[in-house]
């Protein structure tokens, strides 16, 4: 892929990124006009990333281990689609047909595992209420607690506890997403291993 490529869709992603910025600005005050031109630009950007992927997925499938088009896959979620774990969800499942029918293709089994551990990071990063948690115990430990009601204390009491409650359900579902995701990986290996026996591609990915 031509670095002309990476630097029209950095001129894209700018666009992107000036459009938020303005957005940002008007903090609520947005015209209808500028809601309906920042929809669009989305819109425009998730198109233009799944026919980036497109344009990918035909090269790989021209040329054997085609390293240029498998980092520039890479290039384009790392850009694009960086911290959306559904774009990667969909890259997973939609690979898994992809590394079944080319068994020996090397590349296609490395952008695999970039997408295994991307989603790993991501989903160890995913729960934010310890934030909120850590803002709580802030807010309760810096006030005074002279100046506290009974209740309002005990308001804040239950405020903290919900938050850390919250924050442990998603910590535990992010772990169980991941847990899925290692249990899917080993499975499909096995069922491949057996579907094409003594092919290294395979053991080496597992």
């Amino acid at each position: 892929m031509s670095p002309y490529r990476r630097w029209v869709l950095q001129q894209i992603l700018h666009q992107f990124s000036a459009v938020g910025h303005s957005r940002k600005q008007l903090q609520g005050e947005a015209t209808q006009a500028e809601s309906e031109r920042s929809q669009q630009v989305s819109d425009h950007l998730s198109r233009t990333l799944q026919q980036e992927i497109k344009v990918c997925s035909d090269a790989a499938c021209h040329y054997s281990s085609n390293y240029n088009a498998w980092s520039h896959r890479i290039w384009v979620l790392q850009h694009m689609a960086k911290g959306n774990v559904k774009v990667f969800l969909d890259e997973m499942s939609s690979m898994r047909l992809w590394v079944s029918m080319h068994v020996s293709d090397h590349s296609g089994f490395h952008y695999r595992q970039f997408l295994l551990k991307e989603l790993i990071t991501e989903l160890y990063q995913t729960p934010p209420s310890t934030t909120t948690t850590c803002s709580l115990q802030h807010q309760s430990t810096t006030v005074p607690s002279i100046s506290l009601h009974h209740q309002n204390h005990n308001q804040a009491n239950r405020e903290l506890s919900e938050a850390a409650a919250a924050g442990e359900g998603e910590r535990q579902l992010s772990f169980t997403t991941i847990f899925q995701l290692f249990h899917q990986e080993m499975e499909l290996c096995s069922d491949l291993i057996q579907a094409f026996p003594g092919h290294e591609t395979l053991w080496s990915h597992r």
